[in-house]
């Protein structure tokens, strides 16, 4: 039985961090269509990130749905199955998809180059922020939002191209996604913290929020960690004190 709960919370884990993931850009890309819903490229770019992504969680959803259906032995369950998880869901929660859990253990956040558009500056100095994160919508959107802030951003998709940014932008902060391809979260940013990166602060940024892997980040160094989806107005107000902080410095 034990065995058997432990593997069902392990499960539920993974299902948690990919679902955290899928609803990242969608978080973001509401706020960027806060601040620039009246620009037609930006409207189309965020529609394209936001059908992507709900496609995704769709296939994820019934990827979910049919094992459950093939462990009770009837497919036929599958609509009712559904029906049964939206509501009862929404009952508990109306947000049960939204509302994802934010914590911090310091406080600190990053950005990509793109093209020039007006922004909604946070107080304080401008900073060069990375982005590293594997998830190119994730990344992306992140980014922008972080753009509109009036902040100069990189995005990288993987460790080693991480690296290479890192050593040419000099960035103030890294924002790091945990489950990169070939090179994790954690050892990017223990070749961070060798040389590239200096005093920036170094923030974990993932779909992962048990204690146990804020600890893990803790203890790798990391001067925070945020959970997938993050709410930008938490997000904007760690961003707005190291602004500060370096504007004082």
């Amino acid at each position: 039985m034990a065995e058997g709960d432990h593997r069902k919370g392990e499960s539920i884990a993974v299902v948690a961090h990919e679902l955290r993931n899928l609803l990242a850009p969608i978080r973001s890309g509401l706020e960027i269509l806060r601040l620039r819903g009246d620009d037609p490229p930006t409207l189309e770019r965020m529609r394209c990130v936001m059908e992507r992504q709900i496609t995704d969680m769709t296939r994820l959803i019934d990827g979910l749905l049919d094992r459950a259906c093939a462990t009770e032995g009837d497919a036929s369950l599958r609509p009712h199955i559904a029906a049964l998880v939206v509501v009862e869901g929404a009952g508990e929660n109306p947000n049960i998809l939204t509302d994802a859990k934010h914590e911090t253990f310091t406080q600190f956040v990053p950005a990509e180059t793109a093209p020039a558009m007006p922004t909604a500056h946070c107080p304080g100095r401008s900073l060069r922020a990375l982005v590293i994160d594997d998830n190119v919508n994730s990344a992306d959107s992140l980014a922008l939002l972080l753009q509109l802030w009036g902040h100069e951003v990189r995005v990288a998709y993987d460790g080693p191209s991480a690296l290479t940014a890192a050593a040419a932008l000099r960035p103030d902060i890294v924002l790091l996604d945990l489950t990169l391809p070939d090179m994790d979260g954690y050892e990017v940013a223990d070749r961070l913290r060798q040389g590239q990166i200096g005093e920036a602060r170094l923030v974990a940024i993932t779909g992962r929020g048990l204690e146990a892997d804020r600890q893990r980040s803790r203890a790798a160094g990391f001067d925070g960690h945020l959970v997938k989806p993050v709410e930008p107005a938490a997000l904007r107000a760690l961003f707005e004190q190291l602004s500060r902080a370096a504007k004082t410095g």
